[in-house]
């Protein structure tokens, strides 16, 4: 897809533009318009609840930052994996887009690969630089190795950071939205530059959109509750809950997905008329991916054990690098016009776009890691899907020494885009819910049924119950089955059919200054606020000192553990 004539910077004015201070060092500021918004709004005590259920499948455009932290990788191949889910397409954004388009592109292509697909999955490259944003770029200057050709990575890494014109993912949002009114939802997994100049270009698309899910807002806050605890004081969490849900008005921290992009935040959540369903922090940060899902992936990449010392040797330390040095620092210019790999619909679309490329990983591989079993290496164009998941998780957990799991924020996002509470014609969801309830939340927070009196203009409405697209009935036919476990024999958030999290409505506002944002309870918004995890209770075994709640045994883990033992 050819570059496009938009320009951020020129859309919106950005008045924080040159007060530039690192991540997490940020300091709590509101303007004198936000606090009256703010005062304006009606608050009211709210009831957590399951979000209302979905009929599958579901189409999703997933917006993504792939190629940094491993979780976007593991929620692309969750998305794809999952029968209930159709992926419409694919756009990047933040950094260095082309190269995340391009891991985009290669993990699609194993799928399509594996599941014998003649159909490709679109993929385009979004926007690299931000609306606008205190922050510094947050880059690992490894993104894309080992999976793509050095050179590749050399001719559109860093320097893409330098243009201010942007590749146009806009263009494919708008026509997927107007091909398919309100029938795909749009899941926001990185940072949301490329909805906010959707929204600001073509602002008429809104009410074309389903809803919008989005991994975004950090942890609550005890900010103007009068509570003075340590943020990490045990029992926090559980006041700031209580305090939301009499209807109070409860600040939120900023976050990596919101800030790295705060004006395209605002425009985001400001738009109305727009359902948006919020999976915060502080309900992923509740969920942890270890054992043999990540041995299993680790394996597969042949990165493993004695292959560590042998990768550190073979991925050039690109920060170092001469090649991406001189990129940095020359380029006043904006580099030249790179394409996005977006597949079509014929079978030519799965082939590899970078087949014949050399990388300096290549010899190594072959040589230097075990054979037993004989897979390709990670960069082949034969890879499979969890051999290129596995390596760009390698790269991840080298970064982050000595971790060795991964909270899964993105997948649990794509999870909660699909699927919501109980179905109505389950006749002992009402029991089942109010048995729910664990010791660890605030006892206000038993659970209810859905309201069946939701007003039409902000109820969710269940997607077309029509037949996917013939790649994701291929994908339906061989990917993981649905949970059959009847009601009886496991509580509903135990289903992998259900949604374990419970929200609460209000409105979302995102103050400019640093994404801080304040969350303004009412039983009528359009925002919908993950709140609470129901799982079941924690036992002397559970893998988190502490944890009250056992997330491990929620349908949503069980599902992503089968479905990357089955890569």
């Amino acid at each position: 897809m050819k570059k496009s004539s938009i320009f951020p910077h020129l859309l919106c004015k950005y008045k924080y533009e040159n007060c530039k201070v690192p991540y997490g060092s940020e300091e709590y500021k509101v303007s004198s318009e936000e606090k009256a918004l703010l005062a304006s709004l009606p608050c009211a005590s709210v009831q957590p609840k399951p979000y209302p259920c979905y009929r599958t499948p579901c189409k999703l455009l997933i917006d993504t930052d792939i190629g940094t932290d491993i979780d976007d990788a593991l929620a692309l191949i969750y998305a794809l994996r999952t029968p209930e889910i159709e992926v419409i397409g694919i756009t990047t954004n933040y950094a260095v887009s082309t190269i995340r388009a391009a891991v985009a592109q290669k993990i699609c292509e194993a799928h399509c690969r594996e599941r014998g697909l003649h159909r490709g999955i679109p993929v385009v490259v979004g926007s690299s630089r931000p609306m606008g944003t205190h922050r510094n770029f947050f880059i690992t200057h490894r993104e894309g190795t080992p999976i793509l050709p050095t050179d590749f990575i050399l001719k559109n890494g860093l320097n893409e950071m330098a243009s201010l014109e942007q590749n146009d993912a806009v263009e494919f949002m708008k026509a997927s939205f107007e091909r398919s009114p309100r029938e795909i939802t749009l899941v926001s997994i990185g940072i949301p530059t490329n909805i906010g100049l959707l929204f600001t270009k073509y602002p008429s698309v809104i009410p074309l959109i389903k809803e919008v899910v989005i991994m975004g807002c950090g942890s609550m806050s005890s900010i103007g509750t009068g509570i003075d605890w340590h943020m990490f004081e045990p029992g926090l969490n559980d006041l700031l809950i209580q305090r939301l849900i009499s209807g109070n008005q409860i600040v939120f921290n900023p976050n990596h997905n919101v800030s790295g992009d705060t004006l395209a935040s605002k425009i985001l959540f400001g738009a109305k008329g727009l359902r948006i369903k919020i999976v915060p922090h502080h309900i992923t940060a509740q969920f942890w991916l270890h054992g043999d899902s990540i041995e299993h992936l680790l394996a597969s990449a042949f990165i493993q054990n004695e292959a560590k010392t042998v990768l550190s040797s073979a991925v050039p330390d690109q920060a170092s690098s001469p090649e991406i040095a001189a990129s940095i620092t020359s380029s006043s210019t904006p580099p030249a016009t790179s394409v996005a790999p977006v597949a079509s619909t014929s079978s030519a679309a799965v082939s590899n776009p970078f087949a014949g490329a050399t990388s300096l990983l290549s010899s190594t591989f072959s040589s230097g890691l075990p054979s037993n079993p004989p897979l390709a290496p990670p960069f082949s164009e034969s890879s499979s899907s969890s051999c290129l998941v596995g390596a760009l998780m390698q790269i991840w957990f080298n970064i982050r020494y000595p971790q060795r799991g991964q909270c899964p924020h993105d997948p649990l996002t794509i999870h909660e885009a699909c699927f919501g509470g109980l179905p109505e014609s389950d006749k002992e969801k009402e029991s089942q819910m109010d048995e729910s309830a664990s010791p660890s939340q605030p006892s206000s927070t038993s659970s209810s049924a859905p309201s069946s009196n939701l007003s039409s203009s902000t109820s969710p409405s269940s997607p077309s119950s029509a037949s996917p697209s013939s790649s994701s009935s291929s994908s339906s036919s061989t990917s993981t089955s649905t949970s059959t476990t009847s009601l009886t024999s496991e509580p509903w958030y135990c289903r992998e059919d259900c949604s374990c999290v419970e929200y609460v409505r209000g409105r979302m506002v995102i103050h400019e200054w640093a994404a801080f944002s304040t969350f303004v309870p009412h039983p009528e918004g359009e925002h919908y606020l993950g709140l609470i995890v129901r799982a079941p209770q924690a036992t002397d075994g559970c893998f988190k000192k502490g944890a009250e709640i056992d997330t491990d045994k929620t349908g949503f883990m069980k599902r992503l553990e089968k479905v990357i033992l089955e890569l």
